[in-house]
């Protein structure tokens, strides 16, 4: 549809999204309008994003997917951010894994974390059924600041020193960023500034912490924060 309407290929990473716009349904005297068309939008008659269903999430459903005999998932990263990539590889991985070992049971947590990611709210899209609600907006619980960046790694003590760009505090969840380092995701559990243990530091300082994974100078930190409206 990118392509056709404004030249600009999704193929090629161009699409400008006219799936995001608001369409009208018109239909011709001849024809007549489906239970499940009915379902899917409400409002079906006036202009509505009916190209826009809800991100498709079968994380709950992945038992009857393994034995439908399925040999690879795909989990959608193009144009995605990091953190939306290993956040929700690891939350399959880690369904996947409690399958195969015989510990299936839907875990409250996975869907707590991918609902921190960017999201336009979930639904299982054709697999039992129409998708029923659309949706035009990110409805993630959490987003993410850029706070500092990574000055030092002490490999020894597994510590990391940061230059702030933003207050920060115990328990902040952080995002660290870099090409090599990849995304690693934590909470803060300790912190020093010029080696005395602190709750809290703020923009301007450098302050050390705990990191369960090696990071590189000049790594990207976001801080993630929950937003007010959840």
């Amino acid at each position: 549809m990118s392509s056709y309407f404004y030249d600009k290929s999704a193929n090629c990473g161009e699409c400008l999204q006219p799936c995001r716009k608001k369409w009208k349904l018109v239909l011709g005297d001849e024809l007549e309008l489906d239970k499940d068309c009915l379902e899917i939008n409400h409002n079906v008659m006036g202009e509505s994003h009916l190209l826009s269903p809800r991100d498709i999430c079968m994380v709950e459903h992945l038992p009857e997917l393994i034995e439908s005999r399925v040999d690879a998932f795909k989990i959608e990263g193009r144009s995605r951010a990091a953190d939306y990539v290993a956040t929700v590889t690891r939350v399959y991985r880690e369904a996947i894994e409690a399958y195969l070992n015989d510990e299936w049971s839907v875990n409250p947590e996975w869907l707590r974390e991918l609902r921190k990611v960017y999201n336009r709210g979930f639904d299982t899209g054709f697999y039992f059924k129409s998708p029923y609600k659309t949706s035009e907006y990110n409805q993630s619980t959490h987003t993410k600041k850029d706070i500092g960046t990574v000055t030092n790694y002490y490999s020894k003590v597994s510590a990391a020193e940061l230059k702030l760009y933003d207050d920060l505090a115990l328990d902040d969840e952080l995002i660290i960023i870099g090409p090599t380092t990849g995304v690693i995701i934590q909470r803060i559990e300790s912190m020093q500034i010029n080696k005395l243990n602190v709750s809290q530091a703020f923009k301007g300082e450098s302050v050390a912490i705990q990191v369960k994974d090696k990071v590189r100078r000049n790594d990207i930190v976001y801080k993630r924060i929950k937003k007010k409206q959840f």
